[in-house]
């Protein structure tokens, strides 16, 4: 029986799509996992064809109206309550690339039900403390990357209705109730979507801290998102960065 869910909420940009599941397809213990792409309203259909090709044993959720990523999220975490059959689950975005390390190193740890633990550390999103220790705590987590009980993602449906900006949402109410927001030090996912939405004028791209490779899928994913930025730096350069950057 698998222990942890994997769900990967998919809209656009294929050619990270394929790069997310080429590094899935190539954790540790694969068979421990129940991976689930939810498919957002318009999603490019080409996607399909990339499950298919490279993690054929993903179920697919499609949603019949777009959602968006706060509305996504939301899905996630109600389906997952719903039928919570795995005793853990991870949401990562798709676009970003994963250790093959990342689910033996999840199924190591203890489950929790008294706090989130992120496995993504990412820049934008500042320790309260500083330190080298294996785990930090924050304020705020972005929901990719995130690892949930059943009874902390039913606290949180039961509590955070769906809306923009739904991560600062859950991370506000979890924070009011004293339970810890808990991440890695050394990511174990790695964010590839530099030219998203949320991440364009250089200073405010999203990026994993202490993220190092362990396969080649995850390099070439890597090196080919590095090539595209330093191939297209005035894209960067030029835009305005945003004046209330979440941090």
């Amino acid at each position: 029986m698998a222990l942890l869910r994997i769900a990967i909420p998919f809209y656009d940009r294929v050619w990270l799509l394929r790069h997310c599941l080429a590094t899935l397809a190539k954790v540790t213990h694969r068979e421990q996992v129940d991976f689930v792409v939810y498919l957002d309203h318009g999603y490019e259909p080409e996607g399909l064809q990339v499950i298919d090709e490279l993690l054929p044993e993903a179920r697919t959720v499609t949603s019949a109206r777009q959602l968006g990523a706060g509305g996504a999220g939301h899905r996630i975490l109600s389906d997952y309550t719903d039928n919570p059959a795995t005793e853990r689950l991870l949401i990562i975005d798709a676009d970003m690339i994963v250790r093959t390390d990342l689910v033996a190193t999840i199924l190591a740890w203890p489950v929790r039900n008294d706090m989130i633990i992120s496995v993504y550390n990412s820049c934008l999103h500042q320790p309260l403390h500083k330190s080298s220790a294996p785990f930090v705590h924050k304020k705020r987590l972005g929901a990719t990357g995130t690892l949930w009980s059943p009874e902390v993602a039913s606290l949180v449906i039961g509590n955070v209705p769906a809306a923009q900006y739904y991560d600062d949402r859950f991370s506000e109410f979890l924070v009011a109730r004293n339970m810890p927001l808990c991440c890695s030090n050394l990511s174990l996912v790695q964010h590839l979507g530099v030219r998203g939405e949320n991440n364009r004028a250089f200073g405010e791209i999203d990026y994993g801290l202490n993220y190092a490779p362990d396969g080649p899928e995850q390099v070439s994913a890597m090196a080919a998102v590095f090539n595209d930025m330093m191939s297209n730096q005035s894209f960067h350069a030029s835009y305005p960065k945003q004046p209330g950057i979440r941090a």
